[in-house]
């Protein structure tokens, strides 16, 4: 959602209208950064996948670790490290844009 979705997030979860509306959610919410923090974030959405990504494989990870998996805590581990290597490239491309 970008540096500016937690506004419009709270203002969703404060309006009255259900949460089953027949408008899209997200898509308000990317309007309504659009006017409170203008659109210079909107490109670094890409990133929200590789982080989610990554912190479901790590969560994943630990599980796997705790119930005594370790060959598959050590390949989700790598997994990580290759998400976070998505990441960092994302990040540089960002930078050089």
């Amino acid at each position: 959602w970008g540096a500016g979705a937690g506004c419009a997030a709270r203002i969703g979860r404060m309006s009255s209208i259900p949460a089953r509306a027949p408008f899209a959610w997200p898509a308000l919410a990317l309007v309504i950064n659009a006017f409170v923090w203008g659109t210079s974030w909107w490109p670094f959405r890409q990133l929200e996948a590789p982080h989610q990504r990554l912190h479901q494989t790590a969560a994943e990870a630990v599980r796997a670790w705790n119930r005594g998996e370790r060959e598959r805590a050590r390949e989700l581990g790598e997994e990580g490290r290759r998400i976070s290597g998505e990441i960092v490239q994302l990040l540089e491309a960002l930078r050089t844009a």
